[in-house]
């Protein structure tokens, strides 16, 4: 299966540090800028994603793709060009949500970007082994809060932004992507582009999910840059676009 627009890396030397933390935090401020001039496409797997034509689909594995947690189990026709999981702390320690999480991508049989993000607390030895790169997030740092990482001159940590999708808009803006656009990703209660079973009922962390879009678009737009939303069902306020009409 052919492979998205590969992302550039940072140099390696960058990764210094008495601790591994530190380490992982300093190799992150290489990726700053690094995309200045491209433009991005975050793919989520809501139901809308069904409704992409297969033209408009093959056009986007041209492109510098995000996908997020489970997208692999959707019929994509490539391999994004990177991968951003997200599990809360509540659910990584209660549930073994990010263990799931890896068992799952790994049952979809399909291969894993070569760049690959996971957004927790601190850095977990066990995935920063399997190649996966830490970004740093903290929930409680809210982007309801009107918090925002992605612009400034050095990266802290992501706010938290209730969904996977507000985390890889932090990664892409501070990477210098502009525009970045949304696909598939609906914010809906229920729905999966790659299956009809309910989702965890998330309907107390639905407001707050909108909020921290309409934050992310009003930073990103008093900053001259773009955030699009081109999913056909999506229900986060922030401006619309659609995708036929993006890529031509």
């Amino acid at each position: 299966m052919p492979t998205g627009s590969l992302l550039q890396q940072p140099d390696p030397s960058l990764a210094i540090g008495s601790t591994d933390r530190v380490k992982a935090l300093n190799l992150f401020q290489g990726y700053r800028g690094i995309h200045k001039g491209d433009r991005a496409f975050i793919l989520g797997s809501g139901p809308s994603l069904k409704k992409i034509d297969s033209s408009a689909m093959g056009k986007l594995g041209d492109e510098y793709t995000f996908g997020l947690n489970l997208i692999l189990r959707a019929d994509l026709p490539f391999t994004p060009s990177a991968l951003v999981v997200m599990v809360s702390e509540w659910h990584w320690v209660r549930d073994r949500g990010i263990e799931w999480m890896m068992e799952e991508l790994g049952r979809t049989g399909k291969p894993l970007p070569s760049s690959k993000f996971y957004a927790h607390l601190r850095p977990v030895p066990e995935m920063d082994a399997g190649g996966w790169r830490w970004v740093k997030a903290h929930e409680g740092q809210l982007m309801t809060e009107e918090s925002f990482a992605g612009l400034g001159p050095s990266w802290r940590s992501a706010a938290f932004g209730y969904s996977v999708d507000m985390t890889a808009v932090q990664i892409a803006a501070w990477m210098g992507f502009d525009p970045i656009y949304l696909v598939g990703v609906d914010a809906t209660e229920t729905g999966h582009a790659y299956s009809e079973d309910p989702v965890l009922d998330q309907r107390g962390e639905q407001s707050g999910h909108h909020a921290s879009a309409k934050i992310a678009h009003h930073v990103l737009r008093s900053h001259g840059r773009t955030l699009l939303d081109l999913s056909p069902s999506g229900l986060l306020p922030i401006p619309k676009s659609s995708l036929s009409e993006v890529l031509g």
